[in-house]
């Protein structure tokens, strides 16, 4: 028996999100007969719901015939106090950086944000970064140079390449090779030099490992957009972009989760087939938001049949494109998912 670590990191505002993308984790498992080694990153869950958490996953592991091993790993968020935010305003993601010191063990382990679901036993992802002999494997991120990410790194006249750079939403990790190299060291080094880095510890990630960098399957932390056109295996959707649980804040924020409506079914389905408890309820959007939104949707597929960029949103014109496409990775991920 093995047990691939795992480790998801969470402050208070995302134990559902938590919830969740381990749950989808653990599921994945039912039919092998290995495990996971699930290690929590807490950047600020109070003891009652860690309890409640705990008890929770253990029982459904039970229920799936799932092994699991949970650790909870407190972390000091004074350490991470001067990392910039994501746009929710939460750090908990800078916590990954300290996985070389919290797994002081561990070779190697998969990382996953929050915003999850998975699809299929994430223990292959570390057998692609060891047979690649990378320090880190992911999901290419998408939009290449025309993306923010890309276009950050151009302007700082750092190394990019758009077919290697990685989302870190969901990777394998050297851990042996980040100790080695003094990764923790030089993150932190990297962030004194540029404290307005775009996409906070994605970032960091990318610009120590590029040119070792692996790429997964394009169906591991398959983006909602990218679903559109996909016919291939699903074997883990990310939801950035169209996060089920979020109030829009502007128009691109309710185009976003428009065009992830059918990937917050299946979400959702999850969570009151499998996991038997309340589904994400969409927040109502503002009025203006959607207005404003319906008309950049319609105003951008006329752009895209000109040929014309959307104005100053080129990955928008992308997502777009895709979206109109008619993939079938939906339907498959669902039949795997609720296959008895």
């Amino acid at each position: 028996m093995s047990m691939t670590p795992i480790a998801f990191a969470s402050d208070a505002q995302f134990v559902e999100q938590l919830k969740t993308a381990s749950f989808s984790a653990v599921y994945a498992c039912r039919n092998s007969p290995d495990g996971l080694d699930v290690h929590i990153l807490d950047c600020g869950i109070d003891d009652g719901t860690w309890t409640r958490y705990e008890r929770d996953i253990r029982e459904f592991a039970e229920g799936c015939r799932s092994l699991l091993r949970l650790e909870r790993h407190v972390i000091d968020m004074r350490i991470l106090k001067d990392c910039p935010g994501w746009t929710n305003g939460s750090r908990a993601t800078w916590a990954r950086v300290l996985l070389p010191d919290i797994l002081s063990e561990e070779k190697m382990c998969v990382y996953s944000d929050c915003d999850m679901l998975f699809i299929e036993n994430p223990a292959s992802i570390l057998a692609v970064l060891r047979d690649a002999g990378a320090l880190l494997a992911g999901h290419r991120n998408p939009y290449g140079s025309i993306g923010p990410d890309g276009r950050w790194f151009t302007g700082m006249n750092l190394p990019y390449d758009p077919d290697t750079y990685v989302c870190a939403g969901l990777i394998g990790i050297d851990l042996d090779a980040f100790r080695e190299q003094h990764f923790i060291r030089e993150a932190f080094s990297f962030l004194e030099h540029y404290p307005d880095l775009i996409s906070a510890d994605q970032t960091v990630l990318n610009w120590f490992c590029h040119g070792r960098t692996a790429v997964l399957d394009e169906g591991w932390g398959l983006f909602p957009h990218e679903c559109f056109t996909y016919d291939g295996e699903i074997k883990a959707l990310h939801y950035s972009g169209g996060y089920a649980w979020s109030r829009t804040k502007n128009a691109y924020d309710w185009v976003g989760r428009h065009c992830a409506r059918r990937e917050t079914d299946l979400l959702n389905a999850f969570r009151e087939r499998i996991m038997r408890t309340n589904p994400f309820v969409l927040p109502r959007s503002a009025i203006a938001h959607r207005m404003v939104g319906w008309s950049a949707l319609n105003v951008a597929r006329l752009l895209n049949r000109m040929g014309i960029v959307f104005p100053g949103h080129p990955c928008f014109s992308e997502m777009v494109a895709l979206f109109d496409g008619k993939g079938t990775a939906l339907e498959k991920a669902e039949r795997t998912l609720f296959a008895q």
